[in-house]
């Protein structure tokens, strides 16, 4: 894809999208406050990058 397409500005958006989703369910499920924002936008990225993926072959993203 090419750098600035609808498709890949649309790819961006759903992961931003998700990472926002999980922020929200790790503040709530462990009952912190918005304190704790960064931290959470942080953990969810680092764990994002060190999980499996089929897009990508079953290989991290941190290994690619």
């Amino acid at each position: 894809m090419v750098k600035g397409t609808p498709n890949q500005i649309g790819l961006a958006k759903r992961m931003n999208q998700t990472i926002m989703e999980r922020v929200r369910c790790l503040l709530s499920n462990n009952n912190c406050s918005g304190h704790f924002w960064s931290e959470a936008v942080m953990t969810v990225c680092y764990l994002i990058n060190r999980c499996l993926s089929t897009a990508t072959n079953m290989v991290t993203l941190e290994e690619m």
